[in-house]
């Protein structure tokens, strides 16, 4: 594996322009775009969960419709083949719409880590039965 020195990191850092690379490295916006997605897909199928506990209706009705549309074996496991249905489109989605926007684009992986770390925590808390029931008041 090659280092480089100094003088070489100096002028890689020279020849970006507006978070845009040079052809010689490679640009971490396709990185970010898939980190930032899990995050989106978890926030996703949250939102679903919330409505859900709102709704006996939308979850039996709609929800379970949605995974039974695709799914095998949907029918055993109810309503959470459409919550990992919502999930799936949503990391999906917004991987392939991230990857178009920021291919090209480099940008800071710790900074865009922690955004899809906090992301992903949020998704988690907000489908928690403690945190639900704090939100979702019947």
């Amino acid at each position: 594996m090659a280092t480089l020195t100094p003088e070489q990191i100096t002028a890689i850092q020279a020849d970006t322009r507006d978070g845009e690379m040079d052809s010689t490295t490679r640009p971490s916006g396709a990185a970010v775009a898939a980190m930032l997605s899990i995050g989106i897909g978890a926030l996703a199928m949250a939102i679903v969960v919330g409505a859900s506990d709102l709704s006996t209706s939308f979850q039996n009705g709609f929800v379970h419709s949605i995974g039974k549309a695709w799914m095998p074996g949907a029918q055993g496991i109810g309503p959470y083949s459409g919550k990992l249905t919502f999930f799936l489109v949503g990391w999906i989605l917004s991987w392939a719409i991230g990857h178009m926007l920021l291919k090209n684009r480099d940008l800071d992986l710790g900074k865009w880590a922690v955004v899809s770390f906090t992301l992903i925590s949020l998704g988690i808390l907000l489908i928690w039965p403690p945190i639900t029931q704090l939100i979702w008041v019947h």
